[in-house]
C-alpha cells in the first residue's frame, strides 16, 4: 500500500469529498465526458478555508488549484451530484438541461458555522476566493441555528398533493393548505396529502448542533419563494446531529423518477432516524442503538465503555445496506424492509478502541461495492471490513439485485496484496481469512487495516489516483495540516 500526502492548509483538515466520474461516455448516456478526467478533491480546514485539488500529477506533484477563503472553520464541503441519465432516456437532450448539468457538475457547497455557501466554478478567474464571492448564501434560506455538521446533496422526487378525485375533503380538513407550492416551497409536513403532481429538483440538507436538519431544493426560484423545511431529530432539542445521508437510487431501479427522497439522520442521543422528506413532520422508522442487547445475543463486545452515539453515516451505492459508526467502537449495519430501519449485524469484534469518525463504502469494484467497507477511527486505524452476512437482499424498491458476490470475489480483488516499499503492510492472513470463506455470505471480518496514527476526521470513497479505470485511493483528513493519501494494489 503506497502513502502519499498533499500540503497546503494550515491547520487541521476537517472534510473531503471527491469529485464523481459523472460523464463518462457509454452507450447509455448521449452527453459526453466533462468531468470523468477532472479527478478533483476538496477539502475544508480550522485555517478557514476550502481547497481544491487537482489530483491528476503534474511532475509526480498534485497541487490545490484554488482556495476560498472563509470567515469560520469550513465543516462540510461537498461536490455537486452529478445528474444521472437513465438508460431509457432520449439521446437528444434540450440546450437548457445540459447547460444546467454542466453547472451542478462544477458547483461546490461548504458548511462555514451555522450557514452553506454555493459557489459555482465556472467562471472563476482567480485561484483566490472570498466568502463574498459565493454564488449563493444559503443561511437566510436554511436558517440552521448552530454550527453545520455535515452537508448531504441528492437529485429526487418529493411529491406533492394533486387534485382529488371525487370532490374536495378527504384527509385535509384546514382549508386545503397545501405542503408544497408550484414554486418548491415546503413547509412543516402536517398536510398527510397525496397527490400526483411531483417535483424533481437537486436537494440540499444540513445537519447540525441545534438537533435538526435542515433540506430545501437548490434549483433557483422566484425572488422570494424558496424555503427550506426543518427535520427534528430531537424534539427536545438536546441532542446534536453530527451526521445526515441522502439515500442512493440505483440504476438498477424500476421507475427510479417515482421514487421520493428519503434520508437518514444520527445523533448524539444514539438514535438513527429514517426520513421520507415529503412527509418531514415525523421519521418514518427509528432505531435506538442498545448495543449490549446485540452483544447478548452475538457474545461480543465493543472495545470500550463510551456510549453509542451516532457520529458517522453511509449508504451503500445501490442504498440497500446503510452503515453507522459509532461512539463505543462498533459499527452497525442496517437494511430497509418494509420502509424499517432494521439492523442485519453488528461489527463490535476487532473494532476502533474509540468512536468511529467516519464510515464509507470504497466502491473498488462494482462486484464487492456493497460487501468491502471502510471505517476510520479516532484511535488512528483504519479497517477494511467484508460485511459477508450482514449483506442482505431485499427487494424494498421493487428492483432485482443479481449478487456478483461469490467466495472468490474478495480474495481475487485483493489478491495484489503486497507491501510496497516505505508502504503500509497488510495482515500475513488477508489470503486465508478470505479462503476460509465457503460460501458468499460468511461471518463479517476484517481483511486489513492501516495504522495511520493520528486522529482521523474524514475519510473519502475510493478514486483513481492516476487518472485510470481502478478506483483504489482513499483519501484521510486527520488533525494535521496534511491530506493523507493510501492507494491499494488491486
Amino acid at each position: 500500500i503506497s502513502k502519499s500526502s498533499l500540503k497546503g492548509h494550515r491547520a487541521p483538515v476537517l472534510c473531503l469529498d471527491v469529485s464523481a466520474p459523472s460523464w463518462r461516455s457509454t452507450n447509455n448516456d448521449p452527453l459526453p465526458s466533462v468531468s470523468s478526467s477532472s479527478l478533483l478533491l476538496l477539502s475544508g480546514s480550522e485555517d478557514h478555508t476550502a481547497r481544491l485539488w487537482d489530483l491528476r500529477e503534474h511532475n509526480h506533484k498534485r497541487r490545490a488549484c484554488l482556495c476560498i477563503q472563509t470567515s469560520g472553520d469550513v465543516l462540510s464541503a461537498v461536490f455537486a451530484p452529478p445528474k444521472r441519465q437513465s438508460a431509457r432516456c432520449s439521446s437528444l437532450l434540450d440546450v437548457a438541461s445540459t447547460i444546467s448539468q454542466f453547472a451542478h457538475d462544477y458547483t461546490v457547497y461548504l458548511g462555514v458555522e451555522n450557514t452553506v455557501l454555493e459557489y459555482d466554478l465556472r467562471h472563476i478567474q482567480t485561484p483566490i476566493l472570498q466568502q463574498s464571492d459565493a454564488t449563493r448564501d444559503l443561511g437566510s434560506i436554511l436558517q440552521n441555528q448552530d454550527e453545520v455538521n455535515q452537508i448531504s446533496m441528492a437529485y429526487g422526487t418529493i411529491k406533492s398533493p394533486g387534485k382529488k378525485k371525487g370532490g374536495g375533503g378527504g384527509g385535509n380538513k384546514r382549508g386545503g393548505k397545501k405542503r408544497f407550492s408550484k414554486s418548491n416551497s415546503i413547509s412543516d409536513g402536517s398536510d398527510n396529502g397525496s397527490g400526483d403532481n411531483d417535483s424533481h429538483f437537486m436537494y440540499l440538507a444540513a445537519c447540525d448542533d441545534a438537533g435538526t436538519i435542515r433540506f430545501m431544493t437548490t434549483d433557483d426560484q422566484p425572488s422570494g419563494s424558496q424555503t427550506s423545511t426543518i427535520l427534528h431529530h430531537d424534539t427536545n432539542g438536546v441532542a446534536v446531529v453530527p451526521t445526515c445521508a441522502f439515500r442512493p437510487k440505483p440504476d438498477s431501479c424500476r421507475n427510479v423518477k417515482s421514487l421520493g427522497l428519503e434520508l437518514a439522520s444520527g445523533g448524539t442521543d444514539c438514535k438513527i432516524h429514517f426520513w421520507d422528506l415529503s412527509k418531514p413532520k415525523k421519521p418514518i422508522s427509528s432505531f435506538t442503538v442498545d448495543n449490549k442487547a446485540m452483544e447478548e445475543d452475538t457474545n461480543s463486545k465493543p472495545q470500550v465503555c463510551n456510549p453509542p452515539m451516532v457520529y458517522s453515516l453511509t449508504w451503500s451505492p445501490t442504498g440497500k445496506s446503510l452503515a453507522a459508526g459509532f461512539g463505543d467502537g462498533s459499527i452497525g449495519i442496517f437494511s430497509i424492509e418494509n420502509r424499517n430501519l432494521v439492523q442485519t449485524g453488528l461489527l463490535s469484534e476487532n473494532v476502533h478502541s474509540s468512536s468511529v469518525a467516519s464510515v464509507v463504502y470504497p466502491s473498488f469494484s462494482t462486484s464487492s461495492a456493497e460487501r468491502v467497507l471502510c471505517s476510520a477511527g479516532s484511535d488512528g486505524s483504519i479497517l477494511f471490513w467484508d460485511l459477508g452476512s450482514c449483506v442482505t437482499w431485499n427487494d424494498d424498491w421493487g428492483y432485482n439485485v443479481e449478487s456478483k458476490d461469490s467466495k472468490d470475489t474478495i480474495m481475487e480483488l485483493f489478491a495484489n496484496m503486497q507491501c510496497s516499499e516505505g508502504g503500509t503492510k497488510a495482515p500475513s492472513n488477508l489470503a486465508d481469512a478470505n479462503r476460509s470463506q465457503h460460501d458468499s455470505l460468511g461471518q463479517p471480518q476484517v481483511l486489513f487495516q492501516i495504522p495511520h496514527g493520528q486522529k482521523i476526521n474524514w475519510i473519502t470513497q475510493a478514486t483513481s489516483a492516476t487518472n485510470q479505470a481502478d478506483n483504489n485511493t482513499i483519501f484521510v483528513a486527520d488533525t494535521s495540516a496534511e491530506i493523507t493519501s493510501y492507494t491499494i494494489p488491486l
